[in-house]
């Protein structure tokens, strides 16, 4: 009970957070905001990936090394997304939605938890659902062709068909 109606406080936070968010602002400041985006993910995931690829083995499964590269995988991608409703409440409690800054943040946010979706879509497709990595722990460049070719059908349904259903109603 206690986590359904947590849920449904996080639900009408961002939903508010979407009612007070500037869409015009939004897309006048995209550049900046990918840009901020990009390095906001780029540099945590590869301090991560380094860490389970170089780090102690006992702790990420591998030899005397890391090595495991779908723990690797994991590692960089857990250690770069952020969660839009921490950010989100964090700027609402600042009193900064109103403010170009605050915009800017929840853009970036947003940007991010996407890009981290697909990017963990992506990784649990080449590594298989138990995380082997394929047979013998290799990944298999088919399934990697095969989960990108997915996620890309999937995004373009949902900038396309998706946001003129959306957008009709």
């Amino acid at each position: 009970m206690i986590d359904g109606l947590s849920q449904v406080g996080i639900l009408m936070l961002l939903l508010l957070t979407g009612m007070e968010t500037d869409l015009k602002l939004v897309r006048k400041s995209g550049l900046t905001a990918g840009i901020i985006a990009l390095c906001g993910i780029t540099f945590p995931f590869i301090c991560g990936f380094l860490l389970g690829e170089y780090g102690p083995g006992a702790m990420f499964g591998g030899g005397a090394h890391g090595g495991n590269r779908a723990t690797s995988l994991f590692l960089g991608t857990a250690l770069s997304i952020f969660s839009i409703e921490i950010v989100a409440m964090v700027v609402r409690e600042m009193d900064f939605m109103r403010r170009d800054l605050g915009q800017i943040i929840v853009a970036t946010a947003i940007m991010e938890d996407t890009a981290g979706w697909v990017i963990i879509a992506i990784i649990f497709g080449i590594t298989g659902a138990d995380g082997s990595g394929g047979a013998g722990g290799h990944f298999d460049v088919l399934k990697l062709a095969e989960t990108v070719g997915g996620v890309a059908l999937f995004l373009t349904f949902c900038f396309t068909v998706g946001r003129s259903m959306v957008f009709s109603a």
